[in-house]
């Protein structure tokens, strides 16, 4: 490339973020999510307050999602809303993708998809803020089967009930580096042998989405009229769970093994109590919770908002999950490996 071009751009990044102005608060960008809004928002130029609980280590690796002094680390508790306060006093976004799917030593799951939630909202909503993004779970219905995606509509309630102009972001299952979705069922048939539990309804929909998605999704969010509307986020395609569990077992078990992984119907009384036994540890592989959740659909409801509506075309995961599975793939000739477009046969 033309060296003169690459100063040009150079000098039109640096007036693009001399434009912009915004500044953001992220909540939970130690987690999975975090980390891909926090690299769009320092990419445009925002600079992006991160409140953490912790230690600064396991988010200092976002500080290079911007220029030097940019992205700012802020260690606050979320149970003082003085330590909120701070966080957003200087903001004119506030993006809350704090949530979990079990309870822990520390915080009730309630206690953060919920009463937090609301507590954020409402702590933001004083400060001024312009815009306010909160994330949710496709499905989430106070009639869901599935007491997580039930608890998530009381989280959505009460953030639209303090702050009624906040942008609701319903998420179908996300794919990235860390994601809990396919890197768990790669890691579990990878080290059960040489049978693998396999529990989960059969003909449950899935349309993952890749992370990137959602940063690309935040992004729109700032600049379009979304104040007070709920979107449903996924990927181009939805699948069916037992197809795609069915191809990663194929991609990662070794073929060259006298007792190749089986994978095994477990009846959902032996589920139910294996995922009992998960809600006592630290990071299960399943809990009570989560089960229901799975076993429900994961595709976006007929006539909701959806990426097309923010004007973004939604990427197909399939690839990066290739690449993905290949960490779990315990023999060397990975060339002969099915891809899942392969494999996969609609019925």
């Amino acid at each position: 490339m033309n060296p003169m071009n690459i100063l040009k751009q150079a000098e039109a990044n640096m007036l693009q973020r001399g434009r912009r102005g915004d500044v953001a608060t992220v909540f939970g960008t130690s987690g999975f999510l975090g980390r891909y809004v926090v690299n769009k928002l320092g990419r445009a130029g925002a600079q992006v307050i991160l409140p953490y609980r912790g230690e600064e280590k396991h988010i200092k690796d976002l500080k290079l999602c911007g220029d030097v002094g940019q992205i700012v680390p802020l260690r606050f508790t979320i149970r003082e809303d003085r330590s909120i306060e701070t966080a957003v006093m200087h903001s004119n976004i506030v993006i809350n993708c704090i949530g979990v799917n079990h309870n822990t030593r520390n915080f009730t799951a309630e206690e953060v998809n919920v009463k937090h939630a609301a507590n954020i909202a409402r702590i933001a909503r004083d400060a001024g803020v312009d815009r306010y993004i909160h994330l949710s779970m496709i499905g989430a219905d106070e009639n869901s089967n599935s007491e997580l995606l039930r608890m998530r509509k009381r989280g959505e309630d009460a953030v639209l009930e303090v702050l009624p102009k906040a942008t609701i972001f319903r998420l179908a299952p996300c794919i990235g580096a860390s994601d809990r979705f396919i890197n768990r069922f790669g890691d579990h048939m990878r080290y059960w042998e040489p049978f693998v539990p396999y529990f989960l309804r059969q003909d449950a929909k899935y349309a993952p989405m890749l992370a990137t998605d959602l940063g690309n999704a935040v992004m729109a969010a700032i600049n379009e009229p979304t104040l007070g509307k709920i979107y449903e986020l996924a990927g181009p395609e939805s699948y069916d769970l037992d197809r795609l569990i069915k191809h990663i077992h194929s991609a990662v078990k070794d073929p060259n093994k006298y007792l190749a992984m089986k994978l095994v119907r477990t009846p959902d009384a032996v589920a139910r109590l294996m995922c009992k036994v998960g809600d006592h540890q630290r990071q299960p592989f399943f809990g009570s919770m989560e089960l229901d959740y799975y076993n429900s659909d994961q595709v976006p409801r007929k006539g909701a908002l959806t990426l097309k509506d923010l004007g973004i075309k939604a990427e197909n995961p399939w690839n990066f999950i290739e690449t993905m599975l290949d960490r779990y793939r315990a023999y060397k000739d990975r060339l002969t490996v099915p891809t899942f477009h392969e494999t996969h046969v609609d019925g």
